[in-house]
């Protein structure tokens, strides 16, 4: 990688101990930097590796470490608001590098007293490779936050929890197609299901309406599973709502929780529809339906997958694509009727 608002180079330990106010502003000044930077995941200042030209970098390492408890009373002492970050060595081709996280957080901050090069009331932002002063209108952007990281791990969990109960609940229903769960059976235990377990059969399931019989027994035990992707879809319009400005910028995200939220308000009608023309809850339903739910789990996976990225920015249908088969919906006359 080359530097950018995500990743410096720094062949030299920054000057800390005994170090002049002056020379202390620069670590001071880059965190802040990369703190305020218009990103999409977390940044990381690697110290020790020598960037040199076309890209490529040379690890020198570093012969002593910064204490990540004095960075913190350091830089915390004289911000507006305390900044999430750590430092800490990381082993390299038989070297030690020393490597500043600083996560995604509340922006904007700034320092209310001048310390050496810094000067107070001034956000720093790093823009590509340099740092300099933000503009009025950046700073407005500043305002409008990133995603709380409670909101974003409820979404993830509501849609592990879905995901895990289709896949728990097709594997202990009786009617469903020996032959293929069999096979599967010989690798995967579900009684104790992991996510990674479920998502490999997600994404690994067949793509022929041929190989689902009944799927789920009847329509009130399949609805009862789809509810847990109708609380995750609903989830999702409450985020719309109350925290979508802070998501504006964040493009996979958003396009991964659109789709899926299109996707179960589409089916829950085709399924209501289908319900009020049975009159019975219990009665088998069509293979499509079946096949239509692991379509919610695989839309579900993907939003996982993009959560997990870091990297919020990216078009969900090309960024995740390659992990996915072609999205499938049958809709055969029977079912749309």
């Amino acid at each position: 990688m080359e530097e950018s608002e995500v990743v410096d180079f720094k062949r030299e330990q920054y000057p800390f101990e005994e170090a002049s106010d002056t020379d202390k502003s620069e670590l001071l000044k880059d965190i802040l930097a990369f703190t305020n930077a218009q990103r999409h995941r977390t940044a990381y200042i690697l110290i020790g590796i020598a960037e040199v030209q076309a890209g490529h970098h040379v690890v020198v390492g570093v012969e002593a470490h910064l204490d990540d408890a004095d960075l913190h009373q350091f830089v915390n002492s004289k911000t507006n608001r305390p900044i999430a970050f750590s430092y800490f060595p990381f082993p390299v081709e038989d070297k030690d590098i020393g490597v500043l996280r600083i996560p995604l957080q509340t922006r904007p901050v700034y320092v209310t007293r001048n310390f050496g090069k810094v000067n107070r009331d001034v956000v720093y932002v790093r823009d590509g490779s340099s740092t300099r002063p933000a503009s009025p209108d950046q700073i407005v952007l500043m305002g409008r936050g990133t995603p709380p990281q409670w909101a974003v791990d409820r979404l993830e969990a509501l849609a592990k929890g879905a995901i895990l109960t289709a896949v728990q609940h097709w594997h202990e229903n009786p009617s469903r197609l020996v032959n293929y769960d069999e096979r599967i059976r010989e690798d995967v235990t579900f009684n104790a299901l992991a996510y990674g377990e479920a998502r490999a059969f997600v994404l690994g399931r067949s793509r022929s309406i041929e190989d689902y019989e009944t799927g789920i027994d009847s329509y009130g035990s399949l609805y009862w599973v789809f509810q847990r992707f109708e609380t995750l879809a609903s989830y999702c319009g409450q985020m719309f709502r109350t925290i979508g400005s802070s998501l504006v910028e964040y493009g996979a995200l958003i396009r991964a929780m659109l789709n899926l939220e299109g996707y179960v308000e589409h089916e829950g009608r085709a399924w209501e529809n289908y319900r009020i023309r049975i009159g019975n809850p219990r009665s088998a339903i069509p293979r499509e339906a079946s096949f239509n739910l692991l379509v919610a789990a695989e839309l579900s996976v993907r939003l996982v997958d993009v959560i997990n990225s870091e990297n919020f920015e990216g078009d969900a249908d090309y960024e995740h694509r390659r992990d996915f088969a072609p999205e499938v919906r049958w809709e055969s006359p029977e079912w749309q009727a």
